[in-house]
């Protein structure tokens, strides 16, 4: 049975081109069910992706006049949050999605704008792998994605860059294979950045990390 997929709408700064649409759009054709989560200024977003959202949540501070009527016309519904709150808005809604059964969260607008919202939103990937969900970040030119103590296959491409960090702590018994740059059994440390700028090698690309967390950013 397919797992039930999460998208969230962030505030951060986007641009939706046809390249962004085209992403977005085969991430819901997957199969399972989908859930629109727009947080805060998020709703923003959804006009031009031509899709409206099951639930709008936030404090509701950084959305015009306008988006704000346009929240309380639409159907759906509504979560109002405390402008003073230990989680932000993005986590909170990332919470609701895996209440409602999610298991696999795309968050777009999630980079840009200010950075501690970026720093933030790239903490809620290892919160989402800590609950056994997976998490993705797109973009326009790239995809984020965080690994736990666990290995992935990408498919061979021709080019591309993809750089891979260590992410909250060494990373242990990490191997690269089929990249421009190949490494085995190695360790990676968060204060010294080994991994990036690599570049893909047109050929079956397999990253494993045994102990730790790694966090992949790649061209796509």
């Amino acid at each position: 049975m397919a797992s039930k997929k999460c998208f969230i709408l962030c505030a951060g700064e986007c641009v939706v081109d046809e390249r962004l649409k085209a992403k977005f759009k085969a991430c819901m054709e997957t199969p399972g069910d989908n859930l629109v989560i727009a947080a805060d200024g998020g709703v923003k977003y959804l006009e031009a992706l031509g899709i409206s959202a099951d639930i709008c949540i936030g404090d509701f501070d950084s959305v015009s006049i306008s988006e704000r009527k346009k929240i309380d016309r639409s159907k759906a519904q509504v979560i109002e949050l405390p402008t003073e709150k230990d989680e932000t808005d993005t986590l909170v809604a990332i919470m609701e999605g895996i209440e409602q059964g999610c298991e696999t969260f795309y968050l777009l607008g999630a980079l840009g704008g200010q950075l501690d919202h970026t720093l933030a939103n790239l903490q809620c990937l290892l919160y989402l792998k800590e609950q056994g969900c997976d998490g993705f970040i797109l973009d326009r030119g790239q995809t984020i994605l965080m690994l736990k103590d666990e290995c992935i296959y990408l498919p061979e491409k021709e080019k591309g860059r993809i750089s891979i960090f260590a992410f909250g702590g060494s990373a242990k018994g990490v191997t690269i294979e089929g990249l421009e740059y190949e490494i085995e059994d190695e360790v990676l440390e968060p204060s010294f950045p080994l991994g990036v700028s690599n570049s893909f090698a047109g050929e079956d690309v397999c990253i494993k990390v045994e102990e730790g967390c790694l966090l992949v950013i790649m061209e796509s």
